[in-house]
């Protein structure tokens, strides 16, 4: 699924139907290169603190969480470095200011700084290892540290079939307790966890007009053993027992341009999640469609679909019942691109994310002795709407 405004998305596929032209000697000659920006968010989010509580109980017994409205201030910046041949040295930063919104559980900080080094060979073939380190600060119980090193490498392949391979490895801490000892937490968002993800990735321009792209997908996530009375008894885990995951999908997608300034992708998606819960143990089976629209004159809309459907076979949807739980999710969004001119972009992002579950048929807010719904264990019924409106000046 994409995120509220995946600008990278319309950016990618726009080169992938207007390739740009091999740099021209006067970028070539350029061995520093720096670009700052600023920008200035205004967003709405309806579901803020969606997956920090039991959100299912809100929206099942009619009660409603405020919704958010934030001014988002941030800077960014990119530095390139020529280091001989068409080596890069790259390092980015990004700090954003989240102190005007209403929801004040959010209010906090965000920065981001990482360096990769891109070493080209022959035609189009490039390996870039790099690292990013994100401090992410608000409330003491959902402030983070997080590390990531990661591995890209391209090949092209005779035929013009080019191959990416992508690993990385994160870790991410929720700060430090007194003691060394972490509190037990009643979710698995804000739970340290360390993880490595690989990706596979082949894509081939069948003809000038017509791309086909297959990406397989492995992952491993260890999440900490600090475990509530509540959270073990959903997970199907002991206190103190840490959750191992190994997720695993399979991607195939065809992309299009029938006509100009239009591009459209169909795929499909199969995912399996293995889990030592058996509360996170599902396959599921995704639709995904997307469009662009390059609408002349800088500007652009982009539209994204996608449809799911997970089922947890070790799961059951009511307590009273042996039934297998199913979950059935949508996303829909919609992004509106103008760059008015060399150095100012204008976006506008609407996206839409709807779960429902047979897990949430029979739900009943009467409580066990561990303070769990006696009917339910669904934390998958909920629905959230963000919409973003920014301006970015490029110095």
């Amino acid at each position: 699924m994409v995120a509220c405004a995946p600008a990278w998305i319309v950016a990618g596929m726009a080169a992938a139907l207007h390739p740009a032209p091999p740099p021209g000697d006067g970028e070539r000659a350029r061995d520093v290169d720096l670009k700052v920006g600023v920008k200035l968010t205004a967003a709405y989010d309806d579901n803020p603190l969606l997956g920090r509580r039991g959100q299912f109980l809100g929206s099942l017994l009619g009660a409603k969480t405020p919704p958010d409205y934030a001014a988002l201030p941030s800077t960014d910046a990119r530095l390139d470095v020529r280091l001989g041949g068409h080596d890069r040295l790259r390092a980015t930063g990004k700090y954003e200011l989240a102190r005007l919104r209403t929801t004040k559980e959010l209010v906090g900080w965000d920065a981001t700084a990482g360096v990769a080094y891109e070493k080209s060979f022959a035609r189009a073939d490039k390996l870039t290892p790099s690292v990013t380190f994100v401090h992410h600060r608000e409330q003491p119980e959902w402030s983070f540290r997080a590390f990531e090193t990661k591995v890209v490498g391209v090949y092209t392949l005779g035929g013009g079939v080019i191959v990416e391979g992508r690993w990385r490895w994160n870790t991410q801490s929720f700060g430090r307790y007194e003691g060394g000892r972490a509190p037990a937490k009643n979710s698995y968002a804000n739970i340290d966890s360390r993880g490595h993800h690989f990706e596979l990735e082949l894509r081939h321009w069948a003809s000038r007009r017509v791309r086909l792209r297959a990406l397989h997908e492995v992952s491993t996530t260890a999440y900490d053993g600090n475990l509530s009375v509540t959270l073990a008894d959903y997970a199907g885990l002991s206190a103190g027992v840490e959750r191992h995951d190994i997720g695993s999908s399979s991607t195939v997608e065809i992309m299009a341009a029938p006509v100009h300034d239009l591009v459209l992708t169909f795929g499909a998606r199969y995912e399996v999640n293995d889990s030592n819960s058996p509360a996170f143990l599902y396959r599921a089976v995704h639709a995904l469609g997307t469009a662009l629209v390059a609408l002349g004159e800088g500007h652009a809309v982009y539209a994204q679909v996608g449809a799911g459907r997970y089922t947890f076979p070790e799961n059951r949807f009511d307590r009273r019942y042996s039934n297998t739980r199913q979950d059935f999710r949508s996303d829909v969004a919609l992004v509106y691109r103008w760059d008015a001119s060399e150095h100012l972009r204008i976006e506008l992002a609407v996206r839409r994310v709807d779960a429902t579950s047979n897990d949430c048929a029979s739900f009943s807010p009467e409580r066990d002795p561990s303070g769990l719904p006696v009917y339910s264990r669904s934390y998958s019924c909920y629905a959230r709407t963000r919409a973003e409106m920014s301006a970015r000046w490029e110095l």
